[in-house]
C-alpha cells in the first residue's frame, strides 16, 4: 500500500472480469497509471477517483467508500485525543526523517563496515546528524583526504537512512601524491591509435600508429627542450581494437529450476531496532535460493520513513534436463551472446560487428567478431633515477 493512498485516502474500483483487458487499455490511452490485481481491483487515491470512474464507467462493478487516514479521521472526528495523536505522529515522522537514524554500509571484501563508520564519524557524519546541515560532498571529500584506508566513497540519502558504499585505497592511490609519484601511460591491448589527448607528459604515438600491449603511449620523462625532469603522465588515449567472443549451446543441457516461494522470516525494523514477527524453524536452507526483500515506506514520494518490513523467502532449487530444438539453440545463443557483448563492451563504441554460427555435432556455436573504439591507456608508476 502506497503512503500517499493511506494519507490522502483511497478508493477501490472493482472491474468486471470480462472487461479487464478493455479497462487496462482505456487507462493506458489516457495516461492513467493503475495496478490491477488478479481479482480486478484497482486502488486509486481519492482525489483522482472520479477521473478513473469516468473512464471506466461501463467496466465497473462497484466502487468502495473512501479508506485510509481521511476515513479514520471521519470515524473518530469527535474523539479529539485520537485525532491529535494521529497528527502528532505525522509531525514526528516528518521531523524524524530530517535526521540520520541509520547508516547502512555496503559490505565488501575490501573494507569493513565498522571501519567506514569510524572514518565517517571522524568527519562529523554519524547517527543523529541533521541532514540539512550536512553537505554530503564535503563529507565525502573529507573522508578521502583524511583516511589512510578509503580510496572511494559514496553516500546516498534515502529519508532517514544513509546508504554508504566505499572501496579500499589502492597502492597507486596512496602514492600518486607522494614525491616519487611519477608515471608513464602504456597500452593495455594491441590496437590502432585513433585519438590521443595529453594533459601532462609527452606523446610517444600519433593517430594511425599500431601499438602492442605494454608499449609506451605518454612519457612522464620530459626532454631537455621542455625543461627536463619528471612528471605524472596524464591523458586520454583511444584505440581501435578487434576482439572475438563466442558462446555455445548444447542440444541437451542441465538447467536450474525452482519450486514455489516460501516465506521463512518476517521482521519489522524501526531505526536500528528489529522485531521478528515470524520465523520458520524448519529444515536447512542450504539447497535453496534465498531472496531478501526489504520494503521501505515513503511519504509524498520524498520522505523515507524510519521503518521498514523485511521478508526472507526461500526457493527450493533443483536441476532438470532440457532438450532444445535447433531453433531454440540459435535463439538461446543469440541472447547469451548479446548479454556477454553488452557487458564486455559497455564502455566502448562498437564500430563493426560480424556474426557467424555453425552446428557441430549436438552443439551450436555462435561467434561475434567485434571492432570497438575504447580507452586503452594504463598508468605505470616509476621513481626518479638515483633516488
Amino acid at each position: 500500500m502506497r503512503i500517499d493512498h493511506l494519507f490522502f485516502g483511497y478508493r477501490i474500483l472493482f472491474v468486471k472480469e470480462e472487461e479487464r483487458a478493455f479497462a487496462a487499455n482505456a487507462l493506458l490511452k489516457r495516461g492513467l497509471n493503475a495496478e490491477m490485481d488478479s481479482d480486478g481491483k484497482i486502488h486509486v487515491v481519492s482525489y483522482k477517483a472520479q477521473r478513473y470512474k469516468k473512464v471506466l464507467s461501463s467496466s465497473l462493478n462497484s466502487i468502495s467508500d473512501i479508506k485510509g487516514l481521511p476515513s479514520l479521521i471521519l470515524e473518530y472526528r469527535k474523539r479529539y485525543g485520537v485525532i491529535v495523536g494521529i497528527m502528532l505522529s505525522i509531525v514526528y515522522i516528518l521531523f524524524a526523517s530530517m535526521f540520520v537514524w541509520d547508516i547502512r554500509v555496503e559490505e565488501n571484501s575490501d573494507i569493513s563496515g565498522s571501519l567506514v563508520e569510524k572514518e565517517l564519524s571522524k568527519s562529523g557524519f554519524e547517527t543523529g546528524s541533521f541532514w540539512n546541515k550536512k553537505n554530503i560532498s564535503k563529507i565525502e571529500t573529507s573522508v578521502l583526504e583524511n583516511s589512510e584506508n578509503i580510496g572511494w566513497i559514496n553516500i546516498n540519502k534515502r529519508g532517514s537512512v544513509a546508504y554508504v558504499s566505499a572501496r579500499e585505497k589502492k597502492i597507486h592511490e596512496q602514492t600518486k601524491n607522494e614525491k616519487d609519484g611519477y608515471s608513464n601511460v602504456v597500452a593495455t591491448v594491441d590496437c590502432i591509435i585513433e585519438e590521443i589527448t595529453v594533459r601532462s607528459g609527452v606523446a610517444c604515438v600519433k593517430k594511425g600508429d599500431t601499438v602492442r600491449a605494454g608499449e609506451l603511449l605518454i612519457s612522464g620523462v620530459l626532454p631537455q627542450e621542455l625543461g627536463g625532469g619528471f612528471v605524472r603522465a596524464d591523458g586520454d588515449v583511444f584505440g581501435v581494437v578487434s576482439e572475438q567472443i563466442a558462446v555455445s549451446v548444447a542440444k541437451t543441457e542441465q538447467s536450474e529450476a525452482y519450486g514455489e516461494e516460501k516465506v521463512e522470516e518476517v521482521s519489522v525494523k524501526f531505526l536500528k531496532f528489529s522485531i521478528k514477527l515470524f520465523k520458520n524453524y524448519g529444515k536447512s536452507l542450504s539447497d535453496c535460493v534465498i531472496i531478501d526483500d526489504v520494503k521501505e515506506f515513503v511519504l509524498f514520494g520524498k520522505y523515507r520513513l524510519p521503518f521498514s518490513v523485511q521478508k526472507i523467502y526461500s526457493l527450493a532449487s533443483f536441476e532438470k534436463t532440457v532438450t532444445h530444438t535447433e531453433k531454440e539453440m540459435t535463439e538461446l545463443a543469440l541472447k547469451r551472446l548479446e548479454i556477454i557483448r553488452n557487458y564486455k563492451f559497455s564502455d566502448c563504441d562498437i564500430l563493426k560487428l560480424k556474426t557467424s554460427g555453425r552446428f557441430l555435432n549436438d552443439t551450436y556455436v555462435l561467434t561475434n567478431d567485434v571492432t570497438v573504439l575504447k580507452s586503452i591507456g594504463e598508468e605505470k608508476y616509476f621513481s626518479e633515477p638515483g633516488e
